[in-house]
């Protein structure tokens, strides 16, 4: 074999290398963004339980000064 077969036979082992990273860095892109909205939709249900304990704190609040 020459250099320039040993040369291009590691070009194509390195082009398959990158095509193959590629598809993984895509694939955790992916699950990257699912993570991210899973966590966004976390972050909206914190905001409505803190909303909903403050409406019982308060109903139960009014029921205690209007009850004798």
């Amino acid at each position: 074999m020459t250099n320039e077969e040993l040369l291009r036979e590691r070009v194509a082992k390195l082009e398959v290398q990158m095509t193959h990273l590629a598809e993984k860095l895509d694939d955790t892109h992916k699950k990257v963004e699912e993570m991210h909205e899973i966590l966004l939709q976390a972050k909206g249900a914190r905001w409505v339980i803190v909303g909903l304990a403050g409406v019982a704190g308060l109903a139960s609040g009014l029921v205690a000064k209007l009850m004798p």
